[in-house]
Formats: C-alpha cells, structure tokens, sequence
C-alpha cells in the first residue's frame, strides 16, 4: 500500500533531503468471459472485494454465486467468468467520468436503474451520540491516510459485522466493502456506511445500488447528490465533524429525541 521515494522539501526558507511515503497504485484491467470491459486504478490490496462490488453496482451480477470463476494474476489482469448474459455494448455506449481524484467510469444505465429505488423508511432510528462517536473513531482508523495523505475510507457498520477499506478512489473504497459484504453473504440493508469523501451523485447512485439507505460523511454533498437521496429516501448526513452534522434528506431515520 505504500511506497517510498527521496524528496526535496521546502519550508519557507530552504530545501532539505527526506524520504516521503506515498500510497501505491496500479491498474486492474477486468476481462467478463475474455472480453475485455474496464480498467480500474486502485490500491493493490482486495483485489477480488473490489471486482465483486463494482460488478454488482454497475448490475451485472447479483450475488457472488452469479460468479463461476475468478482469476487474478499478478500483471493486472483479472478474468471474470459470469453466467448471466448481459448486453455489454449498451453500457459501453453510456459511460459516465465520475468526478472522484482518480478519475473512473460508471454507466448511465446504472445511475438510472439506481434512482428508481425506493428505501422504506421504517423503525430504524440512529441516535446523533452514535453517528459523531463512530464518526470520530472512522476518522482516526485509517493509518494509511495518516501516513500519505492519499487514501479515501469507508466503513460498513452493522450491529454484529463491520468493514473498514481503503483505497485512492472513492468509488473502489466503497466496491471493496460492499464486494466482502458480498462474498460473506451479508444483508446490506441494515448497514449504515460512512465515507470520508464528498457525496456526489455517483457515490450516492452507487451506495443506493448497493441497498444501503444512511451514508454519513465528513465531506459536503452535491446538489445532485441530495435530489437522489431525496427521491429514492435515503438518509444523507454531510459535514459530520466533532459534534456536528447536517442531515439533507432522510432525517425520519434519526432519533433526535434522545438529544438532551
């Protein structure tokens, strides 16, 4: 995850020699039944997570048994063999650049398919004690930040299960903890998923895609982003540092009761 180089540093008055730590990244070029489909720039840690995740957001498979075989090696390539039958060359046709630091594709068919869920709003309450307590532990627990500045996390907390993943993309942090949420045959609907990154719209269609109703960020969303949270009645909460937070759609799922 992370590599080291010699530097010059500057601080206002002279350069000197240090060594910096910076986070690794490398392509993951995913070939479906030997057809070659995307290449994705990640980290090069949960390889398999990742692929899994990105091919059940962009909706070309459903679980992890849609998966008959899976091969990485070590050059960047992985080869996926699905059952299913999917029309490739419509989604070709309908990229979307996502507007993430390393820069990434998702299809227009998907941020349609995405918009059209509807989340019941139902019993579940959060208290805001909860959300700020768990969002300053996630704040610290990313020593691969701490050490490179480089890396967006996310965290998938559930009442028995969690996942904590990393990556210099914001759209692979999420792909890599939905993909073991996956793999492990766990029931998203009842995570709540916190991410360190902006809510923009395709974060937002993605985390929807996943079936995941709350997301809380330290970051701001976008105006899109909000429009998607509202229609499909997801819980969105933006700017959630020390004992603050904005909540923009959903806030039925708080419990602001049990503020004194």
């Amino acid at each position: 995850m992370i590599k080291e180089y010699s530097i010059i540093k500057y601080d206002g008055s002279k350069g000197r020699k240090e060594v910096d730590k910076v986070v690794a990244e490398t392509p993951i070029s995913i070939f479906l039944n030997d057809r070659e489909y995307i290449t994705l720039l990640c980290t090069p840690t949960n390889k398999e997570e990742l692929i899994v995740g990105f091919l059940n957001s962009e909706g070309i498979i459903s679980s992890f048994k849609d998966i008959r075989d899976m091969i990485i090696d070590n050059n960047g390539t992985a080869k996926v063999y699905i059952d299913s039958q999917i029309d490739f060359e419509s989604r070709y046709n309908n990229r979307v650049i996502t507007s993430g630091s390393s820069k990434g594709t998702l299809y227009a068919k998907s941020m349609e398919e995405a918009k059209k869920r509807r989340f019941p709003l139902g019993d579940t309450k959060l208290k805001p004690k909860e959300i700020m307590d768990t969002m300053k532990t996630f704040f610290k627990s990313s020593k691969i930040f701490e050490e490179t500045g480089g890396v967006h996390s996310v965290l998938l907390k559930g009442k028995d299960y969690e996942v904590f993943r990393e990556d210099i993309g914001r759209h692979n942090a999420i792909d890599k903890a939905v993909g073991n949420m996956i793999i492990n045959n766990k029931a998203l609907e009842d995570f709540v998923i916190y991410v360190s990154g902006r809510l923009s719209s395709e974060m937002i269609g993605k985390i929807s895609k996943a079936g995941i109703s709350t997301v809380i960020s330290r970051a701001c969303p976008t105006a899109m982003g909000i429009e998607i949270g509202r229609t499909t009645n997801m819980t969105l909460i933006g700017f959630s540092r020390g004992d603050r937070f904005n909540v923009y759609s959903g806030e039925e799922r708080i419990d602001f009761s049990s503020v004194d």
